[in-house]
């Protein structure tokens, strides 16, 4: 039994709660890398993703997430990474202060 690939939309996949599926992107040498999906969330207009590596990048620890941009141009969207150090730290803190918000939303005060 084949199975057709069919092209799926990124913003399919990652606007999907339900997905548990790993993201493949290619590398800059034509590999293709899965991903998981930690977050997506928009800062000043721009929506950002937060992926982890499923298998081990070299140079890269075993916790450490990769931040990309979600590119849309016309009918279709792209994910591209954030090479700036420092884009990616504000990324990366706000991504920290929304864990620690939906911690506290969720009754996370200890009594």
């Amino acid at each position: 039994m084949s199975e057709e690939y069919e092209e799926t939309d990124i913003r399919d996949i990652l606007y999907d709660p339900d997905n548990n599926d790993p993201i493949v992107l290619q590398d800059q040498d034509g590999n293709n890398v899965m991903f998981e999906q930690i977050a997506l969330f928009p800062i000043d207009g721009t929506e950002y993703v937060l992926l982890r590596p499923v298998d081990h990048i070299e140079g890269m620890e075993e916790d450490e997430l990769l931040v990309f941009r979600l590119v849309e141009e016309d009918d279709s969207a792209s994910l591209e990474i954030v090479t700036d150090r420092n884009l990616a730290e504000k990324v990366f803190d706000e991504f920290l202060k929304l864990v620690e918000e939906e911690g506290e939303d969720e009754g996370g005060e200890e009594e």
